[in-house]
């Protein structure tokens, strides 16, 4: 079931992750989403040719697909 959270007049959906849900992540836009480790980050989606995980957008932190709980989509980002 998605989850809703309201912070200062943004509303988003959050999905709870599912393998089918990774065809969203191709187009290449920007998520925030939630680790089962609790942390939440803003990532995109890339494939190495053999690998497939999450990159932060300080593009130094990776997560593999597994580690994702919930993800949301975000509104446009500005200087990404």
């Amino acid at each position: 079931m998605a989850k809703k959270i309201d912070i200062k007049n943004v509303s988003m959906v959050f999905l709870p992750f599912v393998p089918a849900h990774i065809e969203y992540f191709k187009s290449g836009k920007h998520y925030l989403g939630k680790m089962k480790d609790g942390e939440w980050y803003i990532f995109w989606y890339f494939n190495d040719g053999h690998d497939e995980y999450l990159q932060t957008i300080d593009d130094m932190t990776y997560f593999s697909l597994d580690e994702l709980e919930y993800w949301g989509q975000l509104p446009k980002l500005e200087n990404f």
